[in-house]
């Protein structure tokens, strides 16, 4: 949601960003993003005023942000430090922009934006994930979620403070696609694609917390 309105956002058939915008009777005509090209599926988040747009150009895993603001996009920005594969995912938590990546090693980085540009704020213990991860603002934490290559099962990742351990939990089955983590309510989905081609829901249990 940005200003009060539903946006849709995917890579185009020209390797572009397109989106379309839904007033809640019907979907206005697509329009593209000036300027960006991309290898996989964008990632937005609202804050304020401000629509971030993130995503991955099309030569060495480069990352890029894009800001919508009232008056219209804002010029794009890379940062030489970012390189990952596949999707990038975003949210916004403590009132930041912080996006997942996975990085070329096949880990977990997780970075938030400040007017200087994007700092790192972990680099996951998990690794070997496949797919793109998600991440969301949850209660007081930071969760990001992946899909393990070895066993397909979704591993959710409770990002602690700096001084404590951070909290693990895997999925009983095994899924698909990469995760999905969403917010609704006071409530944190995950949600994705199961073998058998059905969706699976689950809701994390606040009273795993210790």
């Amino acid at each position: 949601m940005y200003q009060n309105r539903l946006f849709c956002f995917y890579r185009d058939t020209s390797g572009g960003i397109s989106f379309s915008v839904g007033s809640g009777a019907f979907w206005e005509n697509a329009q593209q993003v000036p300027n960006v090209l991309t290898s996989d599926a964008p990632s937005v988040a609202a804050l304020g005023e401000q629509l971030f747009l993130v995503l991955r150009g099309t030569e060495g895993g480069d990352f890029y942000h894009k800001v919508l603001e009232p008056s219209g996009w804002q010029p794009h920005q890379r940062d030489p430090h970012i390189k990952f594969n596949g999707s990038p995912s975003l949210c916004i938590a403590g009132g930041l922009p912080t996006v997942a990546v996975k990085g070329l090693d096949e880990r977990l980085y997780l970075f938030n934006f400040h007017e200087s540009g994007w700092a790192p704020v972990l680099t996951s213990a998990l690794n070997d994930i496949y797919e793109a991860p998600a991440v969301a603002g949850w209660d007081r934490f930071l969760v990001d979620a992946s899909l393990k290559r070895s066993n397909n099962h979704y591993t959710t990742e409770l990002v602690r403070s700096p001084t404590e351990l951070n909290d693990y939990y895997q999925t009983a089955g095994a899924y698909t696609s990469p995760p999905c983590l969403v917010n609704y309510h006071s409530d944190l989905y995950l949600i994705g694609k199961r073998p058998c081609d059905d969706l699976g829901i689950s809701i994390f249990n606040p009273e795993c917390i210790k």
